[in-house]
């Protein structure tokens, strides 16, 4: 790997590593993931949590994907 490319590889790596985090948690207990969005304003920060198996099984194959593109980009490094 070229010295230059190191950096890319460091992110690639972190990024990674959290989707396999989220992805491990959703094969292990797929019921039980909640998605909680955050909104800051001025006035204060507004949150909603949504628990959807098919919003978890989005999530899931988002996973997948991103980390097959990862890999991917990594071996062209």
């Amino acid at each position: 790997m070229k010295i230059e490319n190191l950096d890319t590889a460091v992110r690639y790596k972190e990024r990674r590593e959290n989707l396999l985090k989220v992805k491990s948690l959703i094969e292990r207990n797929p019921s039980s993931v909640v998605v909680e969005l955050h909104e800051s304003r001025h006035d204060g920060t507004k949150s909603e949590k949504v628990q959807d198996d098919c919003l978890t099984g989005i999530i899931h194959k988002y996973c997948e994907d991103t980390l097959a593109l990862i890999d991917k980009a990594i071996e062209q490094l």
